[in-house]
């Protein structure tokens, strides 16, 4: 008996018939294995490593944006690292805590939230960004200035040809744009 008769008869014999794969009987609970990382150990819970649960759920008061919007205990976290010698992240934490501020603990507050206070609390006037422009402008030129220098002192070393800045910058200006 070849294997296209056996499989197309209506009641095939119990040995040509194929294997059924078990089906998990309904209602009964499904239990899943812990999950295990590459390197054999247990996958890490949810949430932030190395805080306690009971700070997982905290969240940072909000960081202010200007300086009006400085709280006293964000103040206190600046006051405390300007003054000299620093004081210890461990104890600011602490203070800060007892000032009114939350957080998820000192690596949160010295790596996040200093640097964005640091920022706040300084104010640009309309005059500091007068004077802002004024120096990039001036930088901008100096350095134009200098970069068709070098590169005219380059080409004259490495190729033997001796070009003026000028003329270089005004070249490489009329040469057609390619993307590379």
């Amino acid at each position: 008996m070849d294997y296209f008769s056996a499989t197309r008869s209506p009641s095939p014999s119990p040995e040509l018939q194929l294997p059924e794969t078990p089906k998990a009987k309904k209602g009964s609970a499904k239990i899943t294995p812990s999950k295990v990382t590459k390197r054999g150990r247990p996958a890490s819970t949810p949430g932030i490593a190395g805080t306690p649960p009971s700070a997982r759920g905290l969240k940072n008061s909000p960081v202010p944006k200007t300086k009006a919007e400085i709280q006293p205990y964000d103040q206190l976290v600046l006051d405390l690292r300007a003054a000299n010698p620093p004081t210890p992240w461990k104890e600011i934490e602490v203070l800060y805590r007892e000032a009114g501020g939350i957080t998820t603990g000192a690596q949160a507050l010295k790596n996040n939230r200093y640097p964005l206070l640091k920022a706040a609390a300084i104010e640009v006037t309309s005059a500091d960004i007068a004077n802002l422009k004024t120096s990039e402008a001036a930088i901008s030129e100096e350095w134009e200035k200098e970069r068709w220098g070098r590169v005219a002192e380059y080409m004259k070393t490495h190729y033997g040809s001796e070009w003026d800045a000028k003329f270089v910058k005004k070249t490489f200006a009329g040469l057609p744009k390619t993307t590379a």
